[in-house]
Order: C-alpha cells, then structure tokens, then sequence
C-alpha cells in the first residue's frame, strides 16, 4: 500500500513539474508574439507616421511656393527649393521598398504638379491673363488623370488603388489650394487659410490612404 501511494506521490509530483515547465514556455511563446505583433506594428505606424508628415508637409511647400511665385517674393526660389527637396524625401521614403526608378516616377509626377499646374497658374494671376482658369482646369486636369493613372495602374510597382477614390481625393486636393491661391490674390486671407486648412486635411486624408495601401502590399517590409 506505502509502494503504491509513494509511486503516486511521485508521478503527481513529476505531472505538476511538467505542467510548470511547459506553462512556462507557453507563457513564454506568448510574449515573444506579442513583442513581435508589436514591433509589426511600430514599423507600420512610424511608416505611416512619417508619409502623413511629409504629404501635410508638401501641400503646405506648395502653397507657400505658389502664393510666393504669385507676390514675386524673393523667398520664392527658396520656398521652391524647400517643396523639392520634401518631394524627394518622399521619394527616399519609399525608394527601400520600390527601388530608385519606380519611386521616381511618383517624384516626376509631383514636380508636375507644382510645374505644370500652380506654378504657371500664378504666373498667369500675376499677369492678369484671362485664360488662367481655362488653363489652371486644363493642366489640373491632364494632372488628375495622370494621378489616377498612376495610383490605380498594375504597370508600375505600387498598390492599385480604388481610381474614384483617387480621383475624389486628387480633386479636392487641387481644388482646395486653388482657392486659396485665388483668396490670396484678392486679399481675403480669412479665405486663405481656411482653405488651406481644408488642402491640410485631405492631404492627410490621401496620404493614410496611400500607406496603408503600401503596408498591405508590403508587409513583409514591415516585421
């Protein structure tokens, strides 16, 4: 009877440590997911972080640069210098996950949009030509679909994204800085900086539509 009851004792004895041993490593296991679920999402946030910062960033620049272009300010040369060197950051940003040449190809696009569309739009102000708005619609046009193309085509590297949520975003965008150029050289700065609040707030709007879409596609980029 004493044989058996001590043979019991011990495989209790031996079954609890066991049951110790491997709660631990499972507690264990359970942490090291946990730490590595967070470092995932760390990644992703300060990504997605600093592309938010960098897009708020450029609708200012643009701003700034186009209504300095417009006043003939000799901060306007700076302020361009200012919108192309955080248009290549966002190129730099992004060059580890797509490589130079596809990361480029969205710089290109940007430049455009400062060149093409609001740096010849103010030039045009500036010298009171009445086709500036026929012209600011064209060339934001020709960038619109440009932009959709570009956002919502599987020949480049990118995401393809919803081309109406694109167009919306793009649309509002150009919209909201052209009227506040225009508040601006008709004095109503109330105008001006509401609408340039409102350019803000689409930016960031576009820009977490734009990370997440990359962090989706590349999220082995991001452990």
């Amino acid at each position: 009877m004493k044989t058996s009851t001590i043979i019991l004792s011990v495989i209790l004895f031996i079954a609890i440590v066991l049951a110790v041993i491997f709660y631990s490593y499972w507690n264990q296991t359970q942490s090291q997911i946990q730490v590595v679920n967070l470092n995932i999402s760390s990644s992703a946030n300060i990504f997605d972080s600093q592309l938010h910062d960098l897009f708020d960033q450029n609708v200012l620049l643009l701003i700034g640069s186009t209504r300095r272009s417009l006043d003939s300010s000799i901060a306007t040369n700076a302020s361009i210098t200012a919108l192309q060197n955080n248009i290549n950051e966002v190129g730099n940003l992004l060059t580890p996950i797509y490589g130079y040449n596809t990361s480029q190809q969205l710089v290109n696009l940007w430049n455009s949009k400062f060149t093409n569309v609001f740096l010849n739009y103010s030039i045009e102000l500036k010298n009171n030509n009445s086709n500036a708005n026929a012209d600011f619609n064209t060339n934001a046009a020709i960038y619109e679909k440009a932009s959709i193309g570009f956002w919502s085509n599987s020949s480049n590297s990118f995401p393809d994204f919803n081309p109406v949520t694109i167009q919306n975003l793009v649309s509002a965008q150009l919209m909201d800085v052209k009227v506040a150029i225009d508040a601006w050289n008709y004095g109503n700065y109330t105008n001006y900086y509401a609408n340039q609040n409102l350019a803000y707030g689409v930016t960031g709007t576009f820009a977490d539509t734009i990370a997440q879409g990359i962090i989706q596609q590349n999220s082995q980029d991001f452990q």
